[in-house]
């Protein structure tokens, strides 16, 4: 009977501890399934935050009734919205918008389509050029050594970008801010991303560098000590209509070999008239008609784009290797004041844009005088 006893308690912990076991093994099951729940919940959220962020940043824009600036060197400072990762979703947002900025301006101007692209991370952004080359020179064989003349040493120099900060300021009233037909703040957006972009242009063309861009037809001069130091194009001497056959053919001459791979002529309106109507020996057109979009025609085998901006220029050369545009992606900045004018809205939308220097030998340019026009 003793013996049974203590079978039977034995059996009973051996339960016991299975039962335990079971409700252990129930536990863990719970919480595995609820940590997937959870991973799954967060990945939704995750992949949905860019369009969330997106759309609250949008919302407090519109919404935002303070003087204080909502948006400054890509962090948005509402409370109620707060960015401390460069790298996220919100951050991401102020990105994108200043791109269509300057998206805008590239659609401007056939010109400035062909700048190269480069992004900063702020207005001190430079870049070193080598002036001059190491030189080499013809050493004589099975002849006593002696310690010739040196050859040249290159010489570098620093190129800075030169930035400027494009702001539009509009103002829009509270009656139309209230109409529910018609979305007057996206409609201020889009027009201000055009007017911006527009300015973008004429800073990139013609800027003076002071407070704004360096404009690529400022940088052409004929002093060649300019040239020599890097910091500017080669413009040739300026040419008569009834001589551009040969000084178009020329300026293929002026640049090396290896860049006239990709090379285009870009020209103003005025000359493209001229040109479009030259004719060889017999007769025949000499420039051919092109059926790819933004080339107006192709002459000696290169593209030729027309820009409406220029007047009586000819460039030629690789664009994107002699010009860039440089971008700071996080500097729009955005005020939205509803106090200043009694029932309106005023709005300041600001951004910065640059231009740098970065092949001064891959591209020249000509005037063109006395050209006719329609």
């Amino acid at each position: 009977m003793e013996l049974q006893a203590k079978l039977e308690t034995i059996v009973d912990g051996v339960k016991s501890q299975t039962q335990e076991v079971e409700a252990v093994k129930t536990e863990l099951a719970d919480l595995r399934d609820a940590f997937q729940g959870l991973k799954a919940a967060n990945d939704a959220e995750i992949k949905a935050e860019p369009v969330d962020m997106k759309a609250k940043f949008y919302d407090e824009v519109k919404n935002y009734r303070g003087e204080t600036e909502l948006v400054k060197e890509g962090q948005i400072k509402a409370a109620s919205f707060n960015v401390a990762d460069e790298a996220s979703a919100g951050a991401g947002v102020i990105v994108e918008v200043n791109r269509k900025i300057v998206a805008s301006a590239i659609e401007e101007s056939a010109l400035v389509k062909l700048f190269g692209r480069e992004t900063a991370s702020s207005t001190k952004y430079e870049k070193r050029k080598q002036i001059g080359l190491s030189g080499a020179r013809w050493e004589g064989e099975n002849v006593d050594g002696v310690n010739g003349a040196h050859t040249d040493s290159p010489k570098f120099t620093t190129l800075k970008a030169k930035f400027g900060k494009a702001i539009a300021k509009p103002v829009i009233t509270q009656e139309a801010l209230s109409d529910p037909f018609f979305n007057a703040e996206a409609f201020l957006m889009n027009d201000v991303r055009k007017q911006l972009g527009r300015l973008a242009v004429q800073g990139l063309v013609s800027g003076a560098g002071d407070n704004q861009p360096e404009g690529f037809t400022t940088l052409f001069t004929a002093e060649q000590a300019k040239v020599d130091a890097g910091t500017h194009f080669k413009l040739l001497a300026n040419s008569a209509p009834a001589a551009l056959v040969d000084t178009l053919q020329a300026m293929q001459f002026e640049l090396k070999t290896g860049y006239l791979t990709g090379a285009k002529y870009v020209m103003s309106r005025d000359v493209y008239q001229v040109v479009a109507g030259l004719k060889d020996t017999t007769g025949r057109p000499l420039m051919q008609t092109s059926l790819v979009e933004g080339v107006a025609g192709r002459i000696f085998g290169f593209d030729i784009v027309v820009d409406a901006t220029l007047t009586g220029v000819v460039y030629f050369g690789q664009f994107d290797e002699a010009f860039k545009v440089v971008e700071i992606p996080t500097s729009l900045e955005m005020l939205r004041n509803p106090y200043k004018i009694d029932f309106c809205v005023e709005f300041t939308v600001a951004t910065r844009i640059g231009s740098i220097v970065n092949d001064n030998e891959a591209v020249v340019g000509m005037n063109v005088v006395a050209v006719k026009t329609k």
